[in-house]
């Protein structure tokens, strides 16, 4: 459903402007619920407007050396990718969590009021995750396939409904109701590198001594990242842990 007229590159300026942005108002405590939800709105909107910011995609056209779909020389889109590696190692993944329409219709999803599952134990989604890396990458070295075209989400962000791809995403939907974030989680090639950088991040939420230990914040947390000593390299900072924090003894900042 891209609308021609408007260009991707506004996806770029939206991420340049919302990382900072979304930091500076977590890291002041001015980050409430109903601004992060009008994030993931936005990103969704542009999602199906021009199919931007999907950073996902651009890391496989780099893969496959694919400028047409890239629009760029695939050194440019290398150096981007890089810094955006560099930001999580500042920020976390604000990203993924608040400005990536995959992310965000997940999100969405996963707000409305259905029985929740159980957070998965972190080390199997971990091998998960890496064996799916590993093929993504396989694919595209191997056999110049790029797997993320198998999962909808083009057909489903271009309201392609004939396709049978597009009930795959909706499928994903389907489990983001009670599944946090399936794709962001398990199958994102990009999300995997952004977890590696976003476990020795800057900045993140941090507990202050005046945490009494009541482990609401743990009960809360969908990736099971609250507790202390978690690295958080699957912390999308959705601010569950600080919604639910008697003490406030919460905060996003410098470790």
């Amino acid at each position: 459903m891209a609308v021609a007229g408007i260009p991707p590159i506004l996806g770029l300026i939206y991420v340049i402007v919302g990382i900072p942005l979304v930091a500076y108002l977590l890291h002041k405590g001015k980050f409430f619920k109903k601004i992060g939800i009008a994030f993931t709105l936005i990103s969704v909107v542009l999602g199906f407007l021009i199919f931007a910011p999907m950073a996902p995609f651009q890391l496989q056209s780099v893969v496959l050396n694919d400028t047409a779909a890239l629009g760029a020389p695939v050194g440019v889109a290398i150096g981007l990718l890089i810094l955006f590696i560099l930001i999580v190692f500042v920020t976390g993944r604000i990203f993924c969590g608040y400005l990536c329409p995959i992310g965000a219709v997940q999100e969405l999803a996963y707000h409305v009021p259905v029985k929740k599952a159980m957070p998965v134990e972190k080390n199997v989604l971990f091998v998960i995750r890496l064996i799916v890396l590993l093929i993504f990458f396989a694919a595209a070295f191997f056999l110049s396939t790029g797997i993320l075209s198998y999962f909808g989400i083009i057909q489903f962000f271009n309201l392609d409904i004939t396709s049978i791809l597009f009930v795959v995403f909706l499928v994903l939907l389907f489990v983001s109701l009670s599944f946090y974030r399936p794709f962001c989680r398990i199958i994102c090639p990009l999300g995997a590198l952004y977890s590696l950088a976003a476990m020795k991040s800057l900045f993140k939420f941090q507990r202050s001594e005046a945490c009494t230990e009541c482990k609401k914040c743990e009960a809360e947390c969908p990736t099971n990242e609250a507790k202390r000593e978690d690295a958080k390299g699957e912390c999308y900072l959705c601010g569950r842990c600080v919604e639910v924090c008697p003490a406030d003894a919460i905060s996003y900042c410098r470790k």
